[in-house]
């Protein structure tokens, strides 16, 4: 379903502070309120133009489009990682993953090898229990699981269910083999649940809408991670009737994977309104990182250049949505770039919890801005580093644009700037145009850089080999 243009800014809901006789901070605006349940839906490599809301018309996606129109829409925004693992190190703990060595996912699935995100830096779940939220995560982890301390239980939530790693298939139990703990793919706090059956979107929403529907007598944060419509592509029958007319296989798969993924928001959703909590529910819902336009899946990334793994937009811009009945205005839309990383910290306002100091974070509180008591963008510049076999940087300060890359190990640095206010597709190169502000964009890009730790792992042989080149995609 396709969706109206949207107003060309936010309609603020200035009542509300006239409301509660608040003309001050935005902390002080949330103490006002109770603090909200937070609902935070990520889906896993979804392209930027694969839903209805922004201009897809080969996949349905009703619920999400529905959700768009009852929230707040954040066209430019961004993660902090073109790829699974460090993109949700940074929406986990609001500050960019290679800051403490998060740079790339890890390869190793070994329980005796410690990868992923470190001991000791507090996540999400972490901060919001601290809050007084009961913390329960569902679905795709992938932030290591080397040591015992590296297990979501042991990372702030008080429940997990999913797995481990990266990928995984859609059939979570295979009928065919004797019901074993060993061939079940799912666990509940490291214990293997040999009982689910199904589609695993469906048994992932199963699991949400249960928690959302028990009575509970303190606030909940719910992280439901979804791993579609990531590889492999198995779709359910039944949601690849619904996208027929896609002639192209691959994309049907994939398509029929973002119709269960629709399919399965409205239900988790639904739970919400049920529960009689939806005002005084927060739901956020984003992707990872950019969908994957190669064989592997044809998403679409539209109107942005190239995909996931990449620095330019196709790869770190995705849809956001950000839902509160109770506290702001349907269908707007914030022009202004936003990342993953201030979701975190706007998380801990909302729940009238105290934001540590700017040290603590590299995202932002969002509040003011969503409540009109601040103007203008929430940064002044972003970053991205993403050196995996090849050296991928970038920083976006307003509209323009710069890209350091090359295109494999040892091969020369290009520069690439761009305005993106003008070229959203990042085509034309304006670094002749403008050797000023690419020296100094380089210089803050560098000094940024200069904060970052190595990678915590290395590389498995394979994809360093030559035949695992990248390639960045034609403008």
């Amino acid at each position: 379903m396709n969706l109206p243009p949207p107003p060309p800014r936010l309609r603020f809901r200035m009542q509300r502070l006239l409301f509660a006789g608040l003309l001050g901070t935005a902390a002080t605006i949330a103490a006002a309120h109770a603090p909200p349940d937070i609902l935070l839906i990520v889906a896993d490599d979804l392209g930027y133009a694969d839903l209805g809301f922004n201009g897809a018309v080969d996949i349905p996606t009703p619920h999400l489009d529905t959700l768009a129109r009852g929230g707040l829409r954040f066209p430019q925004a961004y993660v902090s990682s073109p790829v699974c693992g460090p993109s949700r190190a940074g929406l986990m703990t609001g500050r960019y993953g290679q800051r403490f060595g998060y740079e790339h996912n890890y390869y190793n699935y070994d329980r005796e090898r410690l990868e992923g995100l470190e001991p000791g830096v507090p996540t999400m779940a972490d901060r919001l229990r601290a809050a007084g939220y009961r913390t329960v995560g569902i679905g795709k982890w992938h932030l290591g699981h080397g040591s015992p301390e590296q297990e979501p239980w042991r990372r702030g939530f008080d429940m997990f269910y999913g797995f481990s790693g990266g990928s995984h298939d859609y059939l979570v139990y295979d009928e065919s083999a004797p019901r074993t703990s060993a061939k079940c793919l799912l666990e509940r706090n490291g214990v293997p649940d040999p009982a689910v059956r199904g589609h695993l979107t469906d048994v992932l929403a199963d699991e949400a809408v249960r928690i959302l529907s028990a009575p509970r007598n303190q606030p909940l944060f719910l992280y439901l991670a979804f791993n579609a419509p990531h590889t492999p592509l198995q779709p359910r029958d039944r949601d690849l009737r619904r996208v027929a007319a896609i002639a192209d296989p691959t994309r049907r798969d994939y398509a029929g994977l973002v119709v269960g993924l629709d399919d399965a928001v409205g239900r988790v959703l639904g739970a919400v309104r049920s529960s009689g909590r939806e005002r005084e529910t927060l739901v956020v819902f984003l992707s990872d990182n950019g969908g994957v336009i190669d064989a592997r899946a044809h998403s679409r990334n539209h109107p942005l250049r190239d995909q996931k793994g990449s620095v330019f937009e196709g790869g770190i811009r995705v849809p956001l949505l950000l839902a509160w009945p109770g506290r702001f205005a349907a269908g707007d839309v914030f022009p202004h770039p936003v990342s993953s990383l201030d979701l975190l910290p706007t998380f801990l306002a909302a729940a009238g919890a105290p934001v540590s100091t700017a040290a603590a974070f590299d995202g932002v509180n969002l509040l003011p801005y969503l409540d009109g008591v601040r103007a203008g963008p929430p940064h002044e510049r972003l970053f991205w580093r993403f050196d995996f076999r090849a050296r991928r940087a970038a920083i976006r300060e307003g509209r323009w644009k710069l890209h350091l890359y090359s295109e494999w190990i040892g091969t020369p640095l290009h520069t690439w700037l761009v305005d993106l206010e003008s070229d959203p597709r990042e085509v034309e190169n304006l670094a002749l145009q403008h050797p000023e502000r690419v020296r100094d964009l380089r210089m803050k890009l560098a000094a940024w850089e200069a904060q970052l730790r190595p990678s915590g792992w290395s590389l498995p042989p394979q994809l360093l080999a030559p035949h695992a080149r990248p390639a960045l995609s034609a403008p």
